[in-house]
């Protein structure tokens, strides 16, 4: 009896220890499954698409990894440079990455949680190829507040980003855009095959005087001379000898006012070296590739002087390229 009441007992004792660890495994995977769910559905959180400060690109951030933030670059205003291609991240310190295109850069960089939505880390400017000391990245509702410092830092600067449209339904649209323009090639090749059409201008003076009022816009020089034509204007700087020399092109934009904000913000940056310069912005049409302004500083005489001045300039971090005019 008594070996009974025992084993009875510590048959009870032992079910009673197996329901309680079943019950201690049930509870560990129901919070363990709630921390997967948690850690899932928190990297998967998206922050929405903001305009950076210059207006000039989108980012769409979004929480990735355990507690962490990134940022990358969906939409830039100028997509393509003057070759038709799109932007390379050219000035990035490592040069096995200079060959990337910029969309698609993420410029957060070991960027951590500090507070409800509050992130510190380095932030990636590809525009200059540098990375700085992110104090603080706060995500508001409307707008995203950026404190970033020199490395060391100090000094430091707050920008703002405004909330946007996500940029990723209008890419077929631009798509679109090129295949739509082998286009206007027929209608060139119509205007050759229909030469009797040149000889009427040319009898008739006004008709070519009207038209010069857009060739004219970007050349300072051409505005008292909108009378001639845009084929009689051209020549006449290249045969004056204050325009001949070399130009330092340092930056290329698709509009007249992007071609001199761009130029202000070099000269913000690079005060002792295009201080007290004037650009020259030259319009070039590129066919297919669209309207390019191109903005060069000179024009120098020597060869060697342009080099020695673009050379100043990739120094600190600029990039620029020699033309002869």
């Amino acid at each position: 009896m008594n070996g009974t009441i025992l084993r009875t007992e510590a048959g009870e004792l032992n079910f009673h220890a197996l329901l309680n660890f079943r019950t201690i495994l049930s509870s560990c995977a129901v919070i363990a499954a709630g921390l997967f769910a948690g850690t899932s559905a928190y990297a998967a959180a998206e922050l929405g698409t903001w305009l950076n400060a210059d207006r000039k690109g989108k980012i769409e951030l979004r929480e990735c990894g355990e507690q962490g933030l990134c940022g990358e670059i969906v939409w830039l205003k100028d997509a393509r440079d003057e070759n038709g291609k799109p932007w390379r991240d050219r000035l990035n310190p490592d040069p096995s990455l200079r060959s990337r295109p910029v969309v698609g850069v993420n410029v957060l960089v070991d960027v951590k949680k500090i507070g409800p939505n509050i992130w510190q880390g380095r932030i990636y400017d590809p525009e200059v190829g540098k990375v700085y000391y992110l104090k603080h990245l706060k995500v508001g509702r409307d707008r995203v507040e950026i404190k970033g410092c020199l490395p060391n830092g100090w000094p430091c600067r707050t920008k703002y980003w405004t909330r946007t449209q996500p940029a990723r339904p209008p890419e077929p649209m631009v798509v679109a855009r090129q295949n739509m323009a082998p286009q206007p090639a027929p209608r060139r090749r119509a205007a050759v095959v229909a030469p009797a059409i040149l000889p009427a201008p040319a009898t008739a003076p006004a008709p070519p005087g009207r038209p010069q009022l857009r060739g004219p816009i970007p050349p300072e020089q051409a505005a008292p001379r909108a009378a001639p034509g845009v084929t009689a204007a051209l020549p006449r700087p290249a045969a004056s000898p204050r325009v001949s020399g070399y130009l330092v092109q340092v930056a290329a934009r698709q509009s007249q006012n992007e071609a001199l904000r761009a130029f202000n913000d070099l000269r913000r940056r690079f005060p002792r070296l295009l201080g007290g310069v004037a650009p020259k912005i030259h319009r070039a049409d590129l066919g297919q590739r669209g309207v390019w302004y191109r903005v060069g500083v000179g024009p120098m005489e020597q060869r060697s002087s342009a080099d020695n001045f673009c050379r100043q300039l990739k120094a600190r971090g600029a990039d620029c390229l020699i033309r002869q005019r």
